[in-house]
């Protein structure tokens, strides 16, 4: 009981982290990317979605920590890329009656983020075969 009590408190303290690193991530992107189309939350959400990408490729080859793992996705993912964000930038875009701008980006964040979850997976795949033939390599 102790010692699942702990664990709760460490998923709880990783998604903290994550959460606080992420979100001042989306941040900084905002504000370096300050200028009237939305690059910065196009930029957050490829980045998340490579992230996600990551760490799930990564589960299916390894067993990562519930903390780990957690932590990264809902704590740090979760901070950095968000829906309602993307929503609001479509709004806005609608509401300059811009509806070609609306849809455009509508597109495009929705491929870009399927296109950099997938580039996060086969990154994983691809690092993990050649440290697989590097590691047999040299016999480590």
């Amino acid at each position: 009981m102790e010692q699942r009590k702990g664990k709760k408190m460490a998923i709880i303290i990783a998604i903290i982290v994550g959460a606080s690193i992420g979100a001042l991530m989306r941040y900084g992107l905002g504000e370096f990317f300050n200028v009237s189309y939305p690059y910065g939350t196009l930029w957050a959400n490829c980045i998340g979605c490579f992230v996600c990408g990551v760490i799930w490729g990564l589960s299916l080859h390894i067993e990562l920590s519930p903390v780990i793992k957690i932590g990264m996705l809902v704590g740090f993912c979760g901070a950095l890329t968000t829906f309602s964000t993307i929503m609001l930038d479509i709004f806005k875009f609608s509401m300059n009656h811009d509806s070609t701008q609306a849809m455009y980006y509508f597109i495009l964040t929705n491929i870009s983020g399927m296109l950099s979850l997938g580039a996060g997976l086969v990154s994983v795949r691809l690092i993990l075969r050649m440290l697989s033939g590097w590691l047999l390599k040299f016999k480590i």
